[in-house]
């Protein structure tokens, strides 16, 4: 069987893509006022864009500060957590240490009846 492969395919497709966009991309003699456009797209939006580097760069300090606020947190909720783990630990030693101690009375109380 003499199948085109999948990569043959492909390839043909890309090649075909390829001269279409060559087709339609003007070439680079068919502007030559690229810097005056540049300058009028610079006159034109120029400020919107310096504000919205601005914003962003905002919005990423913004969200580092955010980052640190919440790792510092979860390292304090996790230092209380493990506070809390040791004092329940310390409680039900002492718990079991008063059980043991009872259960050790009543049984000398029983041995004595």
């Amino acid at each position: 069987m003499n199948a085109t492969s999948l990569e043959e395919l492909r390839a043909a497709q890309a090649a075909a893509e390829q001269s279409q966009s060559q087709e339609l991309a003007p070439s680079p003699a068919a502007y030559p006022d690229d810097t005056r456009m540049e300058q009028i797209r610079d006159l034109l939006i120029g400020d919107h864009v310096a504000e919205n580097s601005k914003r962003m760069a905002d919005l990423e300090a913004r969200q580092r500060a955010f980052e640190h606020t919440v790792l510092e947190r979860l390292d304090l909720i996790s230092q209380r957590m493990d506070a809390l783990s040791r004092d329940v630990q310390a409680d039900r030693r002492a718990a079991f240490d008063e059980l043991a101690r009872a259960m050790t009375e009543l049984s000398n109380r029983v041995r004595g009846i």
